[in-house]
């Protein structure tokens, strides 16, 4: 829920978002508050908090703050889902890297092979690919960018919703756009993939299941995540999107065949030379 404000505080008017960001400040303490009291430390009117909740998908004020507590009871807020303020540090490495794991396992179980399969061909032959995030999504997008920069097709990577629709606006049939959002609803991903469509261009979705992105792509590439990036930082839903990045790239990179490898290993060759040698390593060492 949290995150979802977070997400939607530039579509917000600017007298909303006053509110967005009290509510982003101290959730807990917004629980406990009247309207006219929420209003007042916001220098806002009360109509404004009514329109903001609407805004949110909510129908008013009392259920607005009803699904809050909710939301802030599940657990600690904007840490990770299942700790307990108690736990040690050998809490925090059973729980985390074990949430990894059946999250790993999960996507092994859950991902459409015939899907992914479409996406692996569609941006194997794609001329030009764009990658779109925002938030955490959009450190996954650059990391994509990273790894396709390897393959030898024109890549880019925007974070910025502006720079996205204009990418996307410019896009032809025989590119690709690869739209990536956890939630699934971020008014900035989701036009973005609108417009791409537009455009006839193929639109590849990286995010969860029954999320409007998900209905809006050419081939949605459903996650089987359950954690709650409204509440929570996102932690393991971004290293899955990773992972699935990961697939993308190496499964163009074996569609190319034995010809491509001379082209890796130029680029594997010419990296090298930004690392320090062993030999220049003892040498600094030693003087």
């Amino acid at each position: 829920m949290l995150g979802a404000i977070a997400e939607s505080l530039t579509q917000l008017r600017p007298a909303e978002q006053k509110v967005a960001e009290l509510v982003l400040a101290d959730p807990s303490g917004i629980v406990h508050k009247s309207i006219t009291a929420v209003a007042a430390e916001a220098e806002v009117s009360e109509p404004t908090v009514l329109r903001f909740c609407r805004s949110v998908g909510y129908s008013g004020f009392q259920s607005f703050k009803i699904a809050l507590a909710r939301s802030l009871g599940a657990g600690i807020p904007y840490v990770f889902q299942g700790l307990a303020p108690d736990d040690g540090v050998d809490q925090l490495l059973e729980k985390i890297c074990g949430h990894a794991q059946k999250a790993f396992a999960d996507l092994r179980a859950g991902l459409n092979a015939e899907r992914l399969d479409q996406a692996i061909s569609a941006l194997d032959r794609a001329r030009h690919i764009e990658f779109y995030g925002a938030g955490a999504s959009g450190v996954v997008a650059r990391d994509a960018q990273h790894k396709f920069l390897r393959l030898g097709v024109p890549i880019s990577a925007y974070t910025d919703s502006h720079q996205m629709v204009i990418s996307a606006a410019s896009l032809q049939p025989d590119e690709a756009a690869v739209v990536i959002s956890h939630t699934g609803r971020s008014r900035d991903v989701l036009y973005a993939a609108e417009v791409a469509l537009m455009q006839h261009a193929t639109v590849i979705g990286i995010t969860s299941a029954n999320t409007p992105l998900a209905e809006r792509c050419s081939v949605p590439l459903v996650m089987p995540t359950n954690e709650d990036t409204g509440i929570y930082m996102p932690m393991v839903s971004r290293l899955v999107h990773m992972v699935v990045v990961d697939i993308l790239a190496a499964g163009i990179a074996l569609r190319r065949g034995p010809q491509f490898v001379p082209h890796l290993r130029r680029v594997k060759e010419k990296l090298k030379g930004l690392r320090v040698s062993e030999a220049e390593d003892r040498a600094a060492a030693a003087s």
